[in-house]
């Protein structure tokens, strides 16, 4: 993500978070739960969207929603995506050699098929 993007999106972060805490709690003290409901709302919904590329599967309704994971190897510095059962999005084995892996949250750095696409 590029530098401006980084600040635009820290941007809204932080008014998804005003929102979240600080206008729904005005509006807590002053008696207004419908719209401290909304503000709640609003706020988490913001909060959900900004971290969208951070999401794999999402639910519905209930609200359950599944982390991306990501992890490095360490000796060649490379992130890749990892699917269930251990195994990254390009087909490496994570259970052979596990000392070698370590869970990220940096972007994917991987070029093979696979863990570029799944972004």
């Amino acid at each position: 993500m590029s530098k401006h993007g980084e600040i635009i999106k820290s941007m809204l972060e932080m008014m998804c978070f005003s929102m979240l805490l600080g206008i729904s709690s005005v509006y807590g003290f002053m008696g207004m739960t419908a719209e401290m409901g909304l503000a709640i709302l609003a706020g988490s919904i913001g909060l959900a969207f900004s971290n969208i590329d951070k999401i794999a599967r999402f639910k519905g309704a209930g609200f359950e929603a599944e982390m991306c994971k990501k992890i490095m190897h360490i000796p060649t510095g490379v992130v890749h995506k990892v699917t269930k059962g251990g195994v990254t999005a390009c087909g490496i084995d994570t259970k052979n050699n596990p000392e070698c892996w370590i869970p990220s949250s940096e972007e994917v750095t991987c070029s093979s098929d696979g863990c570029k696409n799944n972004e």
